[in-house]
């Protein structure tokens, strides 16, 4: 019974063992939902498995007849009723009724002690059985630990690939990161210069208004000026133009008396007064020369026209500015 006992503590100790290992390695390695739950399907299967030996431990009758060896060796030895030998090996002696009791009872113990005997035989026998069992029952208990931790090696060699593609990931990611990181810390620098050149071009921009503004307004005093040149250029040609007109109408009369003289002394001429022609002569070229003084009239209308000529070149100049 020691030995059964001492076989099912070893390989319960030992599934316990294995499940504990597998169980807290899988659950170090990888925090899956899946293999979580794979553990946790095996702890089931391996709770059920205790009830059942439980149970069948409970019908075996190997089991029982180890209970009834344990009351057997537990309870006290009986007191035996045979009568004590003497010194010399000789029973003492007794009355018949007295033998005749203990040989009963001795017989009754005989045979108690026989019972028993067979039943210890058949007992060993169970054990023996039980023990070749458990054997074999260890044997395979054995060969799928070896097979666990061969799937466990398995396993864990998986895990470290797993380990290892995830690190490689986990450094392409970091990577991708620390050149987007670079790529907008540059964005980030040619946006601040951008934003100092907006600035830059921003005052330059108003500089260059204020500057417009200022060319705007001396425009607008130069057109302002040109517009009062103009009128006042305008209103001396007003003036000149009456002058001139005045002038041409002074030399068309001038001309028409002059005319009218020289036809007179024409038809004097003609007549044939010689003496009266004479005088007549001296008279007409009297009224030509009192007439004649009225010709210098003309030079106003030079006058004019260089008025005119100084107007259209001051007007060109004035364009031209």
């Amino acid at each position: 019974p020691n030995g059964r006992m001492t076989c099912e503590k070893i390989t319960s100790s030992c599934c316990c063992l294995i499940h504990s290992v597998v169980w807290y390695t899988i659950s170090w390695t990888t925090h899956d939902d899946e293999v979580l739950l794979q553990a946790n399907s095996f702890q089931r299967v391996e709770r059920r498995k205790k009830k059942r030996m439980s149970a069948e431990k409970d019908s075996d009758p190997f089991f029982k007849s180890m209970a009834t060896l344990k009351k057997l060796l537990s309870s006290p030895p009986q007191e035996s009723t045979t009568p004590r030998r003497s010194s010399l090996g000789r029973r003492r002696s007794s009355s018949p009724v007295v033998a005749t009791t203990n040989t009963t009872a001795l017989r009754l113990e005989i045979e108690q002690e026989r019972k028993q005997r067979h039943a210890l035989e058949k007992a060993l026998e169970a054990l023996t059985d039980s023990r070749k069992t458990l054997q074999s029952q260890l044997e395979a208990a054995k060969e799928e630990a070896k097979r666990k931790e061969q799937a466990y090696t398995v396993m864990q060699g998986e895990v470290e690939e797993i380990k290892e593609k995830h690190a490689a990931e986990i450094k392409q990611e970091q990577e991708k990161v620390s050149e987007a990181k670079m790529g907008q810390k540059k964005a980030l620098e040619s946006l601040d210069a951008a934003e100092a050149r907006v600035a830059s071009l921003e005052l330059h921009l108003q500089e260059l208004q204020g500057e417009l503004k200022k060319k705007e307004e001396m425009l607008k005093q130069v057109h302002k000026n040109q517009q009062d040149d103009r009128a006042m250029m305008q209103k001396n040609v007003d003036i000149l133009l009456a002058d001139l007109k005045k002038t041409r109408t002074a030399l068309a009369e001038s001309k028409k008396r002059a005319e009218v003289a020289a036809k007179e002394a024409e038809a004097k001429e003609k007549a044939g007064m010689t003496k009266a022609g004479e005088g007549v002569d001296t008279r007409v070229n009297n009224d030509t020369t009192a007439a004649a003084p009225e010709m210098p009239k003309k030079r106003p209308l030079e006058d004019a026209e260089g008025g005119e000529e100084s107007l259209a070149k001051k007007k060109s100049s004035s364009a031209n500015t």
